[in-house]
């Protein structure tokens, strides 16, 4: 979903035709170029915090949101994501390097707080920009 405009789109669905599978899931490219890739597009030239939810193997099989995302890394903006936790590729290993990448792993202890951890290391990033 693009919460900038409220489109939605399914990323992968069960037992349906097509060439591209991650496990039991279809992955729908063309809904994921048009819509995914397409909104990180649009948060690089009209947004203030970049979010993506989340990077994985099937979001990672279009090329288009793999080059959105490489832009999006690049750029200074803030930019939150959640990152499948057994994901192994050479753009996630990029972005786990960066220096000014900082990964925040959820756990059960965690999860019912780390939003307001979260929501102000965002907010002091907008501060300084």
């Amino acid at each position: 979903m693009d919460i900038s405009n409220g489109k939605k789109a399914w990323l992968a669905r069960i037992n349906y035709p097509g060439v591209y599978k991650v496990s039991k899931y279809t992955v729908n490219l063309n809904d994921l170029d048009m819509l995914g890739a397409n909104a990180i597009f649009d948060a690089l030239h009209n947004g203030d915090i970049i979010a993506i939810d989340e990077i994985g193997p099937m979001a990672l099989s279009s090329f288009s949101f793999s080059a959105a995302l490489v832009q999006a890394v690049e750029t200074s903006k803030p930019l939150l994501a959640t990152i499948h936790h057994d994901m192994s590729h050479p753009l996630v290993e990029n972005i786990k390097a960066r220096a000014d990448s900082e990964i925040i792993q959820v756990t059960r202890e965690n999860r019912k707080k780390l939003h307001v951890e979260v929501a102000e290391k965002l907010s002091n990033c907008l501060v300084i920009a």
